[in-house]
């Protein structure tokens, strides 16, 4: 049962059938943030006819919530290990979910953490767009203000209707108490739950699209970019340290891409990279290896990421950089073409420079 309550990113791929991998077709709801999974146990043994999915970013939380669910002997619980918003972009589409719960979120209280809040003016359309007409959100939480500014967020949202009378009630009495819940009641302190449903279509934005780039994957083959360099120069991987700079190679708009480090092996080297596109951040390796052309690059199998556009352009970007180091023709390569269009633009010597700056 252990195995089959959770699923891995990997082996779900992009946005799965879900009525496949309950092996039925039910109501799908969605908690984001499971903590120990004692929420989404008693809501799963409350709705036996819905099908359940939780996301939890913490490994040891999750772990928890894994030998929970097994225990219990439920068939309509799926744990992932994978974080909110991501989930929402990658695995349910549009229209697709009867409900989503978001208990005690981390609410951030300082000023300057606030834009980490899960719930924010971006997210609402994201969270929104995924809910069925008539499917609910439903968030719990200990923190005013936090409630407060999601009450209006969603108010402020067309096509989003309160649960109830108001958007905020104190007391939900058919809803479970979560430990944290029923130690902070003991407090004699309040909760505060805000609840909306869908009332009609919700289309995101192209602004606040471009914010999410895994959105864009379903309409480009989702593979991961690589590219092959011919050339008889046997290159003393030294020379990268030299002629290829660590620190932001590129920035535009929502995209960062920063080469943290390079590091060196007997046959190779790896880079190390984050790209922040928007409201996603991944880390990875990108691999320099021997090929009979010459060279390959390509992404570490060790570190597995989504093929977005920000990554195509890392590793098309490194591309260039090596290229020019080995005097090599580009052979072959899978980056897209539109983000090599986009590159041929891009000065090599200016990213060098902009790079040694920031280093």
């Amino acid at each position: 049962m252990e195995k089959r309550c959770l699923l891995k990113e990997k082996q779900l791929g992009l946005f799965p059938d879900w009525e496949k991998v309950f092996s039925r077709s039910s109501p799908l709801y969605l908690e984001i943030g499971i903590g120990n999974g004692e929420f989404i146990l008693w809501a799963a043994q409350k709705n036996p006819e819905g099908n359940f999915v939780g996301v939890e970013i913490c490994k040891k939380v999750l772990r928890k919530a894994v030998s929970r669910i097994s225990r219990s002997g439920v068939n309509n619980v799926r744990l992932i290990w994978m974080e909110g918003t991501k989930a929402l972009s990658k695995l349910f589409r549009e229209n697709s979910l009867s409900g989503i719960y978001l208990n005690f979120p981390d609410p951030w209280a300082k000023k300057k953490q606030k834009k980490r809040r899960f719930v924010n003016r971006s997210s609402v359309w994201l969270i929104a767009n995924r809910l069925k007409k008539e499917g609910f959100f439903l968030m719990a939480t200990d923190y005013e203000e936090y409630a407060l500014q999601v009450a209006e967020l969603f108010s402020l949202l067309p096509g989003m209707s309160p649960l109830w009378d108001a958007p905020i009630k104190n007391n939900l009495p058919n809803y479970y108490l979560t430990k944290y819940a029923r130690k902070w009641l003991a407090k004699g302190l309040p909760l505060f739950y805000v609840g909306f449903k869908k009332v009609s279509e919700i289309k995101i934005p192209p602004q606040i699209e471009a914010l999410y780039p895994l959105l864009k994957l379903e309409k480009e083959e989702a593979t991961l970019p690589e590219s092959i360099l011919k050339t008889e120069k046997k290159l003393s991987f030294k020379e990268i340290e030299a002629s290829i700079p660590k620190g932001v190679l590129l920035k535009k708009k929502e995209l960062v891409i920063n080469l943290l480090d390079i590091y060196y092996k007997k046959e190779g080297a790896l880079f190390e990279f984050i790209v922040s596109e928007g409201e996603l951040t991944q880390r990875f390796f990108a691999r320099l290896s021997p090929h009979p052309e010459g060279y390959i690059l390509k992404i570490h199998e060790a570190t597995p990421v989504d093929p977005t556009d920000g990554v195509h352009k890392a590793l098309a970007l490194l591309t260039r950089l090596v290229q020019k180091l080995l005097s090599a023709d580009l052979k072959l390569t899978s980056c897209k073409e539109k983000v090599l269009k986009e590159l041929e633009k891009v000065d090599l010597s200016e990213i060098i420079e902009k790079a040694k700056i920031h280093a």
